[in-house]
């Protein structure tokens, strides 16, 4: 009679032992037992316990440095004032049960699943906001991206050197028509034949504001079936930098998005297309910010457009992002 171990460890920590016993050359029999070692190691301690900003006197943010473990790190335990507040599973919490002006005491506690632990240094934090009253940068450039009888698609440059940002008010004359958080708005209300005036206010999270240059427009008239629309310089790209030699923008469009069943070629260099101030240019011009262009009769619809670009080697750039404009 032979016998042999078979000496298994599964992840984490059990031990499967199988003993293999053969009393003869036909029949065989087999023992299993399993033992656990046990995970005595503790989690390294969470380090750089610090405070994020927090505009408001009711919220503490703080955050830290993940810990490692031999086997894997379970969660994090908050505790303030030695008191537990909760366990998370990031390295992040904000506690909205704080009084203004108070010191609170936390620290940060990280285990494991086989109860290990190891907790954070101390940190005090003073529940007051740090006061912002510097105002954000204003909104500069806005610019009309689309216009039609039916709508006003307007963009402007965000402020630059400025954290906290939070959105933009928009305002058509004196009433604010929506707060977003993007560089650009369409306005879909607008009557044929009016003018309006479009002003873009910038919002911090402290309540800081700073309001745009106003912007005027005057929207075509019902029997005006076209659409104006609007590009960056073609010769430049998102980074600012120079790209020579684009002679041509082809327009697609259609009645249903990404079904483009007519298109338009656009010769930058001739009447067809017009540009700020200094006119088309192939040199890169900064004075060239933008360019625009008339579309042939459109009709009444919804319609549904893109761009390529292409240079004098005939090479095309991939379709741009799908705008979206209505005729009446």
């Amino acid at each position: 009679m032979s016998a042999s171990t078979l000496i298994r460890v599964l992840y984490p920590g059990i031990i499967i032992l199988t003993l293999a016993v053969c009393p003869g050359p036909t029949r065989a029999a087999t023992a299993t037992a399993t033992a656990t070692v046990m995970d005595t190691a503790s989690p390294t301690v969470p380090g750089n316990l610090r405070t994020m900003v927090s505009p408001f006197a009711s919220e503490i943010a703080i955050s830290w440095d993940a810990s490692t473990d031999d086997v894997a790190v379970t969660g994090y335990r908050v505790f303030r004032d030695d008191a537990m507040l909760t366990a998370v599973t990031s390295t992040t919490f904000t506690d909205r049960s704080v009084s203004e002006n108070t010191i609170y005491r936390y620290s940060i506690q990280a285990f494991d699943a086989a109860g290990n632990a190891a907790s954070s240094e101390t940190l005090a934090v003073n529940s007051s906001p740090i006061a912002d009253t510097n105002a954000p940068g204003q909104p500069t450039n806005i610019r009309d991206v689309v216009l039609t009888n039916a709508q006003a698609g307007i963009a402007w440059d965000p402020p630059a050197g400025k954290d906290g940002i939070v959105g933009y008010n928009v305002y058509r004359n004196t009433t604010l028509l929506a707060t977003t958080i993007m560089a650009s708005y369409t306005d879909d209300s607008v009557t044929a034949g009016s003018a309006y005036t479009y002003t873009v206010v910038t919002v911090d999270r402290y309540g800081n504001y700073a309001v745009s240059e106003p912007f005027e427009l005057i929207i075509p008239p019902l029997t005006d079936k076209t659409a104006v629309i609007s590009w960056r310089d073609p010769n430049r790209n998102e980074d600012g930098s120079c790209n020579p030699g684009i002679e041509h923008v082809r327009l697609y469009y259609g009645d249903a998005s990404g079904d483009y069943s007519r298109d338009e070629d656009i010769n930058l260099a001739i009447e067809q297309a017009w540009c700020t101030q200094e006119g088309y240019s192939d040199t890169c011009n900064k004075s060239v910010l933008s360019c625009k262009y008339r579309t042939a009769e459109l009709g009444a619809n919804t319609w549904y457009m893109a761009f390529t670009a292409q240079d004098r080697l005939g090479l095309t750039s991939s379709l741009s992002k799908e705008i979206v404009v209505q005729i009446k």
